[in-house]
This record gives C-alpha cells, sequence and structure tokens, in this order.
C-alpha cells in the first residue's frame, strides 16, 4: 500500500498536454510540413461559411475564430481552408486519449 492508502495500480495519474493546433494538424494529415506553415483554416459548410479552427499562421495573418471566409481571404488571400469534420476531429481526440493512457 501507499502511504496515501491506495494501491500503487489505482493511484491517479495526470497529463496536461497543450496542442494548440490540434484540430488543424489532424485535418492535414497527410500534407506536407510546408503546407502546415501556411496559414490554414477550418470552415463549417454553411452558406457563409465561417472559420472553426485556425493554425498559428492564421493566427497571425490576422484571421480569427467565427470570422467569415469571405473576410478571411481579403485579410489574407493564400489562406488555405478545408473542411470542419467534428466527427473526425473527436475520433483522432478519442485515438490520442489512448495512447496517453498507456503512458
Amino acid at each position: 500500500m501507499a502511504p496515501n492508502g491506495l494501491s500503487p495500480s489505482s493511484q491517479w495519474r495526470f497529463a496536461c498536454i497543450y496542442l494548440p493546433d490540434f484540430s488543424v494538424e489532424v485535418a492535414c494529415r497527410g500534407s506536407s510540413r510546408q503546407d502546415l506553415n501556411r496559414p490554414v483554416v477550418l470552415v463549417d459548410s454553411k452558406a457563409h461559411a465561417r472559420i472553426k479552427a485556425l493554425n498559428r499562421s492564421a493566427q497571425q495573418a490576422g484571421l480569427s475564430r467565427e470570422q467569415p471566409l469571405s473576410q478571411a481571404r481579403a485579410v489574407c488571400p493564400d489562406v488555405i481552408s478545408l473542411p470542419w469534420r467534428p466527427a473526425m476531429i473527436i475520433d483522432a481526440t478519442h485515438r490520442a486519449i489512448e495512447i496517453l493512457r498507456t503512458v
């Protein structure tokens, strides 16, 4: 028994991982690292598409979440826009959690 009364196998373990561009990284899987250094945004599929996630390069170019894609293109014409796919991001999140549980 551990000093806190718990067996070693039942003690809590915590991990904090900061992945600021996780959604964009997931959406860009298979792309070159060079593409990821460019401004990339994920947009919803509504008629007036809005930014749902963006990478650091897009933020530095002056783009922000919920900004209309048309406005973002006016500010940053070379922005790469990809579809926002929440199911894919949730799936990747679950896989990452499973990997962390083995550490």
